[in-house]
Order: structure tokens, then C-alpha cells, then sequence
């Protein structure tokens, strides 16, 4: 699959701003309004998909008829200027038990680009979705110019922004993967909204990576009885780095299920943000739901020490804000956050087994990673996964 549609000029573009409260620890309008749309044709790579018995099923979307209403403000943006994109129709009862991939190639021109993409799932249909999001490849957290970049207000030159509408027929099964690389000044802002009916299940597994900004949107409603939706995801967030994850699931039905797992890990001078919104409406009795963020936040080491040229990192950022807001009176919903730096006892015990400082953290901050790597049920995504970090200096 592969894009030229030209986007549409646009005169002036309402980007949300710190001023509303999904948006309160990333400021868009502080990094978009700096750079203007992508005028122009993208890349002929654009979106590559790897032989799949479904892959024909996957076309370039040409019309502007969505699969339902914009959810907010910032999806109808994307549709209303998007430079190309896929949809899919996944008929009843359609399964393949084999993953399909899909990998997109940014364009290099600078500003910003928009897509929108479908996927329609039918009644009792099943797939696996696997998509890579290569806005270049993450380089190694180079310490001396973290310090002089910080993650807020690092300038960028070329953001992406993905819009995926999801609809799940009564008994679909849909699992998407997705790894996400960003270096520094780019930017990656992606968004799901998904409509659940009856039965449906939706799964999500994200790991976002980088040095410049990731914005990762899921917007989940879930409007018929017995849905179930699954969140989990690992954010690496080094050199100067900002990545945000943003979840908000609605559930207006009886029965509803939903489980959430995010863990970030924010080396020096980087920021990693976690704010999950878990609504209960109040026909949606019987609902279970649970919601956890674990974060990780890197301190320096001492680089400064008997080396008067080089800078003094300030430790790693973590903003957590899980929300429950409950209305119906017959539910099971809980949510914990937790926030930390690495054990010290921890750091010394493996000094003492004769590991460096650097490689005691390094092992420790790994070990807080696998919990969610491991848990990836592609053998493809999990090794490359391994690779970047295997690749990282976490001091």
C-alpha cells in the first residue's frame, strides 16, 4: 500500500493545548502550531504489508465517510487533512490464526502529516494486527546532549498523526500490536477509538520507544453487553525524550470487562506520562475493571564527577494519573499507580556479586521491562523489542 494524496491547505489549526485536562502534560499546540502541514505528496514507501492471506482485504481509503462519529476534536482534524491511509472490512466469521503486518515509512519532508484508517470487524470474525510505526530508528541515550535538551521543550521538525477507527461486530475478536520508534524531533501521535458491540473483544498491546514525542491515544466504547478490552503496554523514554499514553474506556453495558497494564520507565532528563479514565455509566452494573500503571524513574550518575566539562543530568519524570469515575452502584473497579527509583540495596547486592554501577542498573531497570515484554505473544515484535533496549545506556 502506498500514498500520494495531497492534503488539503489548511489556514489555521485549533491543536489541543495544556488547557484541557486529557491534554494536561502534553501541550500539542506547543509542538504543532511551530511547523505547518505537509503540503505536499508523501513518500511512495508509505504503508508496506507482508504476505497474509487477509492482506487483500487491507485497501487505500479514498473516501471520507467514517465508520462513525469523530469521538473528539482532535480525530476529526486527522480525517479533515489526512494525506492517505487503509481500511479494512473483516466479514463474518473470517479467522486466520497467522498475524498480519503491516509496517508504515514516514515521509521526510518536514511538517506534519495526517492519516486515517479503518478496520471493521463482522460478527464472530477474528484477526491479529500487527503495525510498526519506524519514525526512525532510536538511537542510544546519549547522555551529554540530553542534558542540554529537555524533553518539553526539544523543537520538532516532523510529526506524523495516526487516526485509527475501530469496529467490533457482536462476538469479533481483535488483538493489535504495535511498536512505535521516535527520535528526537520527530513526533508520533496516535489515536484508536473503538466501538464495541455485544461480546466483542478488543486487545492492545503497545511499546512505545524514543527520544522525541509519543502521544498514544485509546479511546474504547464499549456499548454492548459482556465486551472485553485489554490494555497493555511499556514505554522507554530516554535523551530527552517525552511519551504520553492516554487511555479512556467507557463502559455502557452490563457485563463489561476491562483490564489495563501500562508500565513506562523515564531515563534522565526524559518524561513518561500514564492517564487512564475509566468510566462506569449507570446502566453498566455488573462491570470489572482494573487499572495499573508501575513507573520507573533513572537517576544520573554522577558524570560530572571528576569530569568538570560534562553536564549533571536531573533524574528521569513520571506524571501518573489513573481516574474512576463510576456511576452504576453494582461494580468491581480498582486501579493502582505506583512511582519509584531503583533499589539501592538492590544496586549494591549486585556490586557485590562483582557487576558494575552501570551494569547493576542496567540488569534491574531490564528486569522492571520483561514483566511487559514477555507478555508479548509475537515472537517477531518481542526480539526486536529486546534488541532496542539491549542497545540503550540507562545512566
Amino acid at each position: 500500500m502506498s500514498s500520494s494524496h495531497t492534503a488539503p491547505s489548511t489556514t489555521k489549526i485549533a491543536w489541543p493545548s495544556s488547557r484541557l485536562e486529557a491534554w494536561k502534560y502534553t501541550d500539542l499546540h506547543q509542538w504543532a502550531s511551530k511547523i505547518s502541514m505537509n503540503q505536499g505528496p508523501l513518500s511512495s514507501s508509505g504503508w508496506q504489508g507482508q504476505p497474509h492471506e487477509l492482506l487483500d482485504l487491507f485497501t487505500e481509503l479514498h473516501n471520507a465517510e467514517q465508520l462513525f462519529p469523530s469521538f473528539d476534536e482532535l480525530s476529526g482534524l486527522i480525517h479533515a487533512a489526512r494525506h492517505g491511509g487503509w481500511h479494512a472490512h473483516i466479514s463474518a466469521g473470517t479467522t486466520c490464526d497467522a498475524p498480519l503486518r503491516l509496517s508504515h515509512a514516514p515521509s521526510v519532508n518536514a511538517g506534519w502529516s495526517g492519516f486515517t484508517h479503518q478496520i471493521q470487524v463482522d460478527e464472530g470474525a477474528q484477526l491479529t494486527l500487527i503495525e510498526e510505526f519506524d519514525e526512525g530508528r532510536p538511537e542510544g541515550n546519549n547522555a551529554e546532549r540530553s542534558a542540554l535538551q529537555e524533553s518539553d521543550n526539544t523543537p520538532v521538525e516532523n510529526m506524523n498523526l495516526h487516526h485509527l477507527q475501530v469496529h467490533l461486530g457482536r462476538g469479533a475478536k481483535l488483538k493489535l500490536i504495535r511498536l512505535f520508534h521516535c527520535p528526537t524531533a520527530k513526533a508520533l501521535v496516535h489515536q484508536i477509538d473503538a466501538l464495541q458491540e455485544e461480546e466483542s473483544k478488543l486487545e492492545v498491546q503497545t511499546i512505545s520507544l524514543g527520544s522525541g514525542m509519543i502521544r498514544n491515544n485509546i479511546h474504547i466504547q464499549q456499548k454492548g453487553d459482556r465486551c472485553s478490552s485489554t490494555l497493555l503496554g511499556l514505554s522507554v523514554a530516554f535523551g530527552g525524550g517525552h511519551l504520553d499514553q492516554y487511555s479512556r474506556i467507557q463502559h455502557h453495558a452490563l457485563e463489561g470487562n476491562s483490564h489495563q497494564h501500562y508500565k513506562a520507565i523515564a531515563a534522565p532528563n526524559s518524561t513518561t506520562i500514564f492517564n487512564g479514565v475509566l468510566r462506569v455509566e449507570p446502566h453498566a452494573q455488573q462491570t470489572n475493571a482494573y487499572q495499573r500503571s508501575s513507573n520507573l524513574m533513572l537517576d544520573p550518575m554522577s558524570l560530572a564527577q571528576g569530569h568538570p566539562s560534562k553536564p549533571t543530568l536531573r533524574s528521569g519524570k513520571v506524571n501518573a494519573k489513573p481516574e474512576l469515575q463510576i456511576f452504576a452502584d453494582n461494580v468491581k473497579c480498582s486501579h493502582g499507580a505506583t512511582m519509584g527509583k531503583l533499589n539501592t540495596e538492590s544496586i549494591f547486592y549486585l556490586q557485590s556479586r562483582g557487576l558494575s554501577f552501570e551494569e547493576a542498573q542496567r540488569m534491574l531497570t531490564l528486569a522492571f521491562a520483561m514483566e511487559i515484554v514477555d507478555q508479548l505473544e509475537d515472537e517477531v515484535i518481542r526480539n526486536k523489542v529486546m534488541a532496542h533496549l539491549d542497545q540503550l545506556e540507562w545512566q
